[in-house]
């Protein structure tokens, strides 16, 4: 009896340590700190188009990434290009001047514990209208 009890628990342990799959959780967010409003359109790959205008001194998470495969700070380690592409225009109608694109002019924000969730943040200044 007691061996049998001790099969069941084994088995049932090893289910739940087999079953608890690591996640991701990331917030791209785009902070609009130039001062004026700025207009950015997204791209999804083709699929889908956002356009959006934020006001200065706010923030928009243009897309949140979540899957099952690594946790955040594994999945904000290994990322070295961004899953949409970008592009800013501010008020005036003037371009952005970078490539907006572009992963390192990005902050990537890691989580305080492996759980929690990341932020691949793009701050976007007065000078980067020139």
């Amino acid at each position: 009896m007691k061996y049998g009890l001790l099969k069941i628990s084994a088995v049932i342990f090893s289910i739940a340590i087999v079953g608890c799959d690591p996640v991701y959780d990331v917030d791209y967010q785009v902070w609009n700190a130039s001062g004026t409003s700025i207009t950015i359109l997204v791209d999804h790959s083709g699929f889908k188009r956002d356009t959006n205008i934020i006001s200065d001194d706010t923030g928009l998470i243009v897309l949140n990434a979540s899957s099952i495969c690594c946790t955040t700070k594994e999945y904000l380690g290994d990322l070295n290009m961004l899953p949409f592409e970008i592009s800013i225009v501010n008020s005036g109608g003037s371009n952005y001047n970078k490539e907006a694109a572009d992963i390192s002019i990005w902050r990537k924000v890691y989580p305080d514990k492996s759980g929690g969730r990341g932020t691949v943040l793009l701050t976007v200044r007065p000078e980067d209208f020139d």
